[in-house]
């Protein structure tokens, strides 16, 4: 496409951010000859979707990407698409690479993978894998379906499926044998997540037989497992760089410890939930240097000590999650603002006493913040939002969602403000009961680069009202 798309920008373009196409590439996208007169006079041609969307193997490069497994929400792209044949249109999906099985209801189930009307989904995992291998040779990332009764996994065929690096497995009971059939089929699988899913000691071992192969696993509310599941993994999986295991009652502060030891390559940890390290002395075997993204959210024992902990011990974080940690005040943010030199995230949502001081004490250090979330902070009020501009003029992203003191006049005050943040492009104001149209017409007008509002169940419940916001704001994608 780069050889097609000028960089000289226009006003004029239907699509700004695309520009102008050459003149030589007018009859690949129409199809229509073009005579050296009209080239001469004409020397650009003006894009619309239909002519982006003819371009040669751009909807197999889109496609691949889809995580949607809808055929039909296809066709309402463009009316070149529309006349596309279904037939077409299912050859192009077989060169998605992700594929989220949630979505699917059985009859999609048996329709796309062949499967038997009267086989149950736990005894269909075989013909899944052997379908996905056939249908989308190009697949990299597959979501399980979730079951609520955590069924057992029944996968006994050895057949391999090469592309396949991602699996996501959410409430099913996962044994030895069957873990080992798997990792037989998916011999070059790496991302693993094991959500919710009943684990045992057998399966744990199969599971660190490939444990160098591993880069990221995510165990978040396993059962079933040991104490000493965590220091087992540690051990095996040594090039482990990220590791999900909030909510899981198994982990403990040896296991934290030997993680420290053996990860040294660990750059994303989520111990959120783990009430068995919500303590200060768990905190202090916390030591990952290499660490860049760390959640911690829900834990009570997040005091001005153990902030002081995770500032010298992972000072290049530049992600940090400690939303719902109740004990939030003005001294750890402080701490935070101070020790994290290169935070660029922060979520305190649920945290009641974030207020404005807090947000002013941001403002000391961490001026490097590009992604705000202050939802559900009781505390946040029309002073507060005053001074978020001054304290974060890098803000990309802001979550307001919940604030219940949030209303119009705030907003409209607000705006005058963020009409600083020259790279704002989301803002969320979801579950504010209080914030009506004008105050959604005050951000929209003040922040020309905003991409995204999101409106849901706030006051703007009513479709005409979304529908006038869309077509007064057309650069806005508006959520409700």
């Amino acid at each position: 496409m780069t050889t097609l798309i000028s960089k000289r920008p226009s006003p004029t373009t239907s699509f700004p951010h695309v520009g102008f196409v050459p003149e030589n590439t007018k009859q690949v996208l129409s199809g229509e000859e073009t005579s050296p007169r009209t080239r001469s006079a004409s020397p650009s041609v003006r894009l619309t979707i239909d002519h982006i969307l003819k371009i040669p193997g751009l909807a197999n490069c889109i496609f691949s990407y889809l995580i949607s497994n809808d055929i039909g929400l296809d066709k309402h792209v463009s009316r070149y698409w529309n006349r596309v044949g279904e037939q077409e249109l299912k050859s192009w999906h077989k060169h998605r690479r992700s594929l989220c099985m949630d979505t699917l209801n059985r009859e999609d189930l048996v329709k796309i993978f062949r499967l038997e009307p009267t086989l149950s989904l736990q005894e269909s995992w075989n013909r899944i894998f052997a379908a996905a291998e056939n249908r989308f040779p190009h697949l990299t990332r597959l979501d399980m379906p979730e079951e609520s009764d955590c069924p057992q996994i029944v996968i006994n065929s050895p057949v391999e499926t090469p592309h396949l690096h991602t699996l996501r497995v959410c409430s099913w009971n996962i044994n030895s044998d069957s873990l080992k059939s798997l990792f037989l089929r998916l011999s070059h699988l790496h991302t693993l997540t094991f959500e919710q899913c009943m684990l045992d000691k057998n399966s744990l071992s199969a599971l660190n037989e490939r444990g160098c192969r591993w880069i990221s696993l995510n165990l978040s509310r396993s059962h079933g497992l040991k104490e000493s599941a965590l220091s087992e993994i540690a051990s095996a999986c040594t090039s482990l760089r990220e590791l999900n295991i909030s909510g899981c009652y198994w982990v403990n502060e040896d296991g934290l410890g030997a993680l420290r030891d053996k990860c040294t390559c660990l750059t994303s940890l989520n111990i959120g939930s783990c009430r068995t390290l919500d303590n200060d002395t768990a905190f202090s075997r916390l030591g990952f240097a290499s660490l860049r993204t760390l959640n911690v959210s829900r834990l009570s024992c997040i005091d001005q000590t153990n902030a002081t902990t995770i500032c010298k011990t992972s000072p290049l974080l530049t992600s940090l999650d400690i939303s719902q940690c109740y004990s939030v005040d003005q001294a750890i943010i402080q701490t935070f603002a101070k020790g994290l030199l290169y935070l660029n995230t922060l979520s305190v949502s649920h945290c009641h006493g974030f207020n404005k001081d807090c947000v002013e004490a941001l403002g000391l250090r961490a001026q490097t913040l590009t992604d705000l979330d202050i939802s559900f902070c009781i505390e946040i009020n029309q002073r507060s939002l005053e001074v978020v501009p001054v304290a974060c003029p890098r803000l990309t992203s802001l979550n307001i969602s919940g604030c219940s003191q949030v209303d119009e006049a705030i907003l409209q005050t607000f705006a005058v403000g963020i009409s600083t943040l020259q790279n704002l492009t989301n803002i969320q104001v979801a579950f504010c009961p209080k914030v009506t149209q004008e105050g959604v017409r005050s951000l929209a007008r003040a922040s020309p680069s905003l991409k995204s509002l999101s409106l849901f169940r706030s006051a703007i419940s009513d479709k005409s009202m979304v529908d006038s916001l869309r077509e007064e704001f057309p650069h806005i994608g508006f959520i409700d």
